[in-house]
């Protein structure tokens, strides 16, 4: 047979089986009681999430007819582009998305979500979705079942009362560190992000692994390091889908420098973190540690049996029942590292941004600091008596509303598993009937932007899509709805699942705690007695903006210009973003300044946004 007939059967060969499985699909998802769209594939499956870049122009030009309603639906960051939209438009808060390939569920109902969460053995997690992930091993994150129980068990038993005081001293440490780095090159920020992951990752260190000494100081090593810790640890964040699927042997050998680089940077970051274990080990036989147990202890303990004793240079573990091999410790470790203080650093990252976007909101936080903390000196602050007032305050406002519109993560993915019949679903009422084999899709900036679950501004159009912090102090229907998951005591509690940033049930955020703690210590320790605004020196020079009159048309102008830039970029890296984090490169485009307060320029100048943030 000539290739070009082979060529053509194993091209008819391939459409007949991906016809046959459309149809099969739809049989499914027309006996499931569930709206659908159809879709040719959908936007997170591996090899269109790698070349959707290439395709989605090609796309794009087609007759929009072709493409209505499914195009935009095939981008991996539609969620933080369209929110409710496509709910909207099939008038379901439940919908299936079917292709040849796969039938997904996409979910924006509180009832839905809360169901899926708290079913661990019906609705497990799609691991596979975070291989990406797995650095020397599998985690917390990427396991299930017993295998996920054993990690579970061993890290949350760090993360107790001891270590979230930790985190609230070293956050407030940190707020105050970073404000007089600020000041000291003249309020410019040149990179929020960055400091935002520097001051991150040094809370995670000091209170999460029980470190003194900074994280660029780690060691003893014989042999010396070639890059710090904070660099090696950045390098092989940024470059994660590279390590964790190409072969360390062959990136090292790449032609491409970045590839080379990589390797380099993780096999750095190995030898730091087998470092750090022994000098944990250490310090626990010496009984330095006491019975403080942090996170990194907690992580030791669970992976040998006996810390190691004085003379004793082996890394040995040994496995009792429900105990930790050394590279499943190493790969706990680094998650606690990366998702740990990336996600909050990304949650501040978009709170300081929303803040300077909103002055208004900015100078009520700041009101509310005032009246809580201002007759006291930081070192004064209260774990005790000002973390619980923050948390219900303004403060956890700010904090909740930006995790509604931002939350770290666009996606909470599930799974049907074959052979385990359909399970069901009852939402408003209505049983639905969920495929078997099909994934589901928790979708959290559709969930966070549900009409039914929030307080609105009446006549406000986009109103959810909005920066309003105001609104976690109000009621809906007159009276706050009971919340399982964790808003906090005195503010809005909107119905259970309607907001979960840290996930719900079971497999919620085991650093849930840790993470808001540090959240509202780092604004109070900043907003108390400086604001933040945006830079316009791409607009104006600072001498020409102390010439324009304070609240004048010039200073809107002005402010209006580098605003509407801010909110259009806000999005832009998230189609870039492995598991729905928001990407680093384009937070670097948004210029910010820090003043001491009463030196605001923008305060008066602000305009309300026609829609959006």
């Amino acid at each position: 047979m000539k290739p070009v007939w082979c060529i053509f059967l194993l091209l008819g060969v391939t459409a007949i089986t991906l016809g046959f499985r459309f149809l099969r699909n739809r049989q499914k998802a027309r006996s499931s009681g569930i709206p659908y769209i159809v879709v040719p594939i959908t936007s997170y499956q591996t090899v269109w999430y790698l070349t959707h870049g290439f395709f989605m122009p090609l796309l794009r030009r087609l007759p929009r007819r072709w493409t209505h309603p499914w195009i935009d639906l095939l981008s991996p960051g539609w969620p933080i582009k369209d929110h409710h939209r496509p709910f909207r438009m099939l008038k379901s808060d439940v919908i299936l998305a079917l292709s040849p390939f796969s039938l997904t569920l996409w979910i924006a109902h509180p009832q839905a979500a809360t169901q899926v969460t708290s079913q661990r053995m019906i609705f497990p997690k799609d691991t596979q979705m975070y291989s990406v992930i797995e650095l020397f091993d599998r985690n917390i994150v990427t396991t299930e079942g017993d295998e996920w129980l054993r990690h579970r068990r061993l890290t949350t038993r760090g993360l107790g009362d001891r270590v979230n005081r930790a985190a609230w001293r070293e956050a407030l440490n940190g707020g105050r560190d970073i404000l007089s780095r600020w000041l000291g090159s003249d309020g410019k920020m040149v990179n929020l992000e960055s400091d935002m992951m520097g001051l991150s990752l040094g809370v995670m260190w000091r209170a999460g692994f029980g470190m003194k000494r900074a994280e660029s100081e780690i060691g003893p090593s014989k042999v010396p390091h070639r890059m710090s810790f904070k660099y090696a640890f950045e390098a092989v964040s940024e470059k994660l889908f590279l390590v964790t699927t190409i072969p360390h042997w062959l990136l090292a050998r790449s032609p491409v420098e970045s590839h080379r680089k990589a390797a380099g940077a993780f096999g750095e970051f190995e030898r730091y973190v087998k470092e750090l274990v022994e000098e944990k080990r250490e310090k626990m036989a010496k009984g330095v540690d006491g019975e403080q147990m942090d996170v990194l202890g907690s992580l030791v303990q669970g992976a040998y049996r006996n810390p190691v004793g004085p003379g004793d240079d082996k890394l040995a573990p040994t496995l009792p029942t429900g105990s930790l091999t050394e590279s499943e410790l190493m790969a706990d470790i680094f998650i606690f590292l990366f998702a740990g203080h990336e996600a909050t650093a990304s949650a501040m990252y978009y709170s300081i941004l929303f803040l300077a976007l909103n002055p208004l909101a900015q100078q009520n936080l700041q009101s509310s600091l005032d009246s809580l903390l201002s007759q006291r000196t930081l070192e004064e602050w209260s774990y005790d008596h000002d973390l619980p007032a923050l948390l219900t305050g303004a403060a956890g406002a700010v904090m909740n509303e930006s995790l509604r519109l931002m939350p770290p993560f666009m996606y909470v993915p599930k799974i049907t598993r074959l052979g385990n019949g359909p399970p069901e679903l009852t939402v408003d009422g209505t049983r639905m009937t969920v495929p078997d084999g099909c994934q589901v899709t928790i979708v959290l900036p559709a969930l966070h932007r549900n009409p039914n679950c929030w307080p609105t501004e009446e006549g406000v159009e986009d109103d959810l899509d909005r920066f309003r912090p105001e609104r976690w102090f109000a009621t809906k229907g007159g009276a706050a709805s009971e919340n399982g998951n964790t808003t906090n005591p005195g503010l809005y509690r909107p119905p259970r699942g309607a907001f979960t940033p840290f996930t719900d049930g079971p497999r919620s955020c085991v650093g849930r705690r840790f993470a808001q703690i540090e959240m509202v210590a780092i604004l109070a320790a900043i907003f108390l007695t400086h604001s933040v605004e945006l830079s316009v020196s791409d607009f104006a020079t600072d001498a020409g903006v102390e010439q324009m009159p304070s609240g004048g048309a010039e200073r809107k102008e002005v402010w209006g210009k580098a605003a509407a830039r801010a909110r259009q970029r806000m999005p832009m890296g998230i189609e870039e973003s492995g598991l729905g984090l928001i990407s680093r490169d384009n937070r670097r485009k948004i210029g910010f300044r820090v003043v001491k307060r009463g030196e605001e320029r923008f305060f008066g100048a602000s305009v309300e946004p026609k829609g959006g943030c």
